[in-house]
């Protein structure tokens, strides 16, 4: 996926589990066919941080990197870092698995 001033951002959170990061990853391929994508790849904060960053809205994970367009993420570790980023940065979520936390606070769950 190159990059260029007319790629959509997509950050992709992972947690290292491969069923996760397959149902993702192909996501970010059938986006990258429609339109031309730049996506990096960020690991999950640890819940108290997430907390803070959301509470403050501070983008306490991947502050050095351009504003994404999109947060897509797989597996439970992963929400509350999407939360907190959806809530600093005001960008749309999309959770791929069915959550233990309400819908609501994703933008789309699949």
């Amino acid at each position: 996926m190159s990059e260029s001033n007319n790629a959509r951002v997509v950050w992709f959170f992972s947690d290292n589990k491969p069923g996760h990061v397959n149902q993702t990853r192909g996501l970010i391929q059938a986006l990258a066919y429609k339109i031309e994508l730049q996506v990096f790849e960020l690991k999950p904060v640890s819940f108290i941080k997430a907390l803070i960053g959301w509470l403050f809205k501070v983008d306490l994970v991947g502050n050095n990197l351009p504003d994404p367009d999109l947060v897509i993420g797989t597996g439970h570790s992963v929400h509350f870092s999407m939360l907190a980023v959806r809530r600093a940065r005001g960008v749309k979520t999309i959770v791929l698995m069915k959550t233990s936390l309400p819908v609501s606070w994703f933008d789309l769950c699949i």
